[in-house]
């Protein structure tokens, strides 16, 4: 609902939307959350009346929270209140013929059908009435399983790529109960552990001025972390000194371990935190598990493993990956073909395209959703030998993995 004479803007915002201002925007002034506390309650939303000038102060608040706002799900609640209210403050609507002719190639066939259908039938209803069959018709639309989202609905979607992660009704389940000896295969978490005993048994390594291990204790713990084969035979051999940044699984972990607070850097020296000295005993394994799948595939960026385009999206809808290969990986699948089904339409579309017969689409899978996967134990895969570098020929999910996560769609 939206109603502006110039100089007073009456607009609705939904119990939700009034309580992320009131409690997530840092940049609403006080003055102006005092009056978004008070509001005229109506059938599906709060109702309020703002001074246009206020209401460009709100829009401009909300902008903030857009850049600003912590973590990406919030920041991702504001932009959508954002668009909806900075639309609705815009020009005037088109009719709604014209955006079924404008948008009919975009949307399901079945609601464009059902608009179509509404358009045709002659009706005395007003323009809320109009609104609320048209709400109901997006509603139907939004929950219809979609092949090209592997049967979700749209709605289901939603919800996957909103879930945090953690609470209890989060969409994604991650057990926290795994005892240590199903973790054997699990190389990130094991060698993060090794490398945090070791900094303990240090008691404090000192870094280097760009805030890396140095190099004494890199070359120490090169000799107790599990390794890619690749490292130990082709890459580490030609360095007579070794620094972090030449062996980079070491510095992922370095990195990953400083984000998750079980590292910390104080006054050039690394030290274990009390986060990572109690979860290095052997009851919180389950735990440190579930602290460092998130951490690596939530908040480290996984652009910075292979250096090519950004694109935030795979990361920020990864969990709809994870949803695919629980479905589909529990026999061998092939790569190639597999890898095209891990993102969806939209963020596949905006995969740069192949050249040189190269596809950044499967690098991408490789390097940022099944590599970190592999890492954790939670894949396997079957190598193409191609010399000193090998490609990935199939994958298959491990039992691990659907002992670690579960889905409540």
């Amino acid at each position: 609902m939206f109603h502006s004479d110039d100089e007073i803007v009456t607009f609705g915002l939904t119990a939700d939307e009034q309580r992320l201002i009131l409690e997530k925007a840092i940049a609403v002034d006080p003055y102006l959350r005092g009056k978004l506390r008070l509001g005229v309650r109506r059938e599906k939303h709060v109702e309020f009346t703002l001074p246009s000038d206020e209401f460009e102060d709100l829009l401009d608040a909300l902008a903030s929270e857009v850049n600003h706002a912590s973590p990406r799900q919030v920041r991702r609640q504001f932009s959508r209140l954002y668009d909806r209210l900075n639309r609705l403050a815009g020009p005037p609507l088109p009719s709604l013929d014209q955006v079924a002719e404008a948008f009919s190639p975009f949307l399901p066939p079945e609601l464009c059908e059902g608009i179509n259908h509404l358009l045709q039938t002659p009706t005395k209803k007003g323009p809320e009435a109009i609104a609320a069959e048209l709400d109901k018709l997006v509603e139907k639309s939004a929950h219809m399983p979609r092949p090209e989202f592997n049967n979700l609905s749209i709605d289901q979607v939603s919800r996957l790529i909103d879930s945090d992660w953690k609470s209890p009704d989060s969409v994604i389940q991650l057990n926290e109960e795994l005892p240590l000896a199903d973790l054997d295969k699990a190389v990130f978490f094991n060698n993060t552990r090794l490398l945090l005993s070791a900094v303990a048994d240090e008691g404090r390594v000192k870094s280097t001025d760009a805030g890396n291990f140095n190099r004494k204790f890199v070359a120490h713990i090169l000799d107790i972390l599990r390794l890619p084969q690749i490292y130990v035979d082709v890459i580490l051999p030609h360095y007579s000194a070794i620094n972090e940044t030449n062996v980079w699984p070491l510095h992922v972990l370095r990195v990953v371990a400083v984000q998750a607070g079980l590292l910390k850097l104080q006054k050039g020296y690394y030290q274990v935190a009390a986060k990572g000295k109690k979860l290095l005993k052997e009851p919180k394994a389950g735990e440190l598990f579930v602290l460092l799948f998130r951490t690596y595939l939530r908040k480290f960026e996984l652009s910075y493993l292979d250096r090519m385009v950004e694109l935030p999206e795979v990361q920020d809808t990864l969990v709809y990956a994870l949803y695919v290969i629980s479905l589909h990986t529990h026999d061998w699948q092939d790569f190639k073909e597999f890898s095209k089904r891990l993102f969806l339409p939209a963020v596949a579309d905006q995969i740069p395209i192949a050249h040189y017969g190269i596809s950044y689409a499967e690098l991408m899978a490789s390097s940022r959703i099944l590599g970190p996967l592999e890492g954790f134990g939670l894949i396997e895969r079957q190598y193409e030998d191609k010399g000193a570098y090998s490609e990935s020929k199939t994958i298959r999910k491990t039992a691990l993995f659907d002992r670690f996560i579960s889905f409540h769609l």
